[in-house]
Parts: structure tokens; sequence; C-alpha cells
């Protein structure tokens, strides 16, 4: 588990499994056909990765049903990918629309994605 920093060989084959399970039970099933998920997932370990700040936060949820506490945790901060994003533009246009991880049920996973000219 990935907790103080989050690979793109992490990052994309969890995105693009969620959104096959997305499109699957929503869509037409489309995405399946159209992408090379395979290829997808072994090209993301060609994108380097490095934390440019944050790291693990936890944080104290309580369940409105039965009381308990439980911790969430996970990495809170900013991430910089580099390399040839091409092949992956397709399943990262929906990355802000999606959670991804754990504990992406109690609103957790959330992610931005910005773009940089690296001339």
């Amino acid at each position: 588990i990935y907790e103080d920093h989050i690979p793109f060989h992490v990052l994309i084959p969890r995105l693009v499994d969620r959104l096959l399970e997305l499109d699957n039970l929503y869509g037409d099933g489309s995405f399946g056909r159209e992408w090379d998920v395979a290829g997808m997932k072994r090209d993301s370990r060609m994108i380097a990765s490095c934390v440019e700040s944050g790291g693990v936060w936890q944080a104290k949820r309580i369940s409105g049903r039965t009381g308990q506490e439980m911790f969430l945790s996970g990495f809170v901060g900013t991430m910089q990918y580099q390399g040839d994003f091409r092949p992956f533009l397709e399943p990262l246009r929906y990355l802000p629309y999606v959670n991804l991880g754990r504990f992406n049920v109690f609103g957790c996973g959330w992610c931005t994605i910005q773009f940089l000219d690296n001339q």
C-alpha cells in the first residue's frame, strides 16, 4: 500500500480499472474495447514520479450507523509526473471526476490534474 506517495504506475491501473467498472455498469462498455488496457498498465512504469509536497494524512471517521471510530489514511499532497502522457490522455481526462482508493466511498481519493509545458 502506498500512503506516502502515489507512483504513476499505481495511479493509472487503478484509474483505468475504476473507469472500466463504471463504464460496464453505467455506460456502454466501450472503454474496454477502445483502450489498450494492458499497454497502458505496462507503459505507466515509464512515467517518472516525484513527491512535490505532502505526505501521509490521517483522519478519524465515526460511523453514523454503529458509532464506531474508523481511521482513514492516505497521501495528501502534490505529485509531479514526467514523461510521455499521450497513451494515457483518454483516462486522465476523467481523473478529476472519479475518486480512487480504499476510502473513496467516504469522499476520499479525489485528484486534480494540471499539465505543465516543460519547454
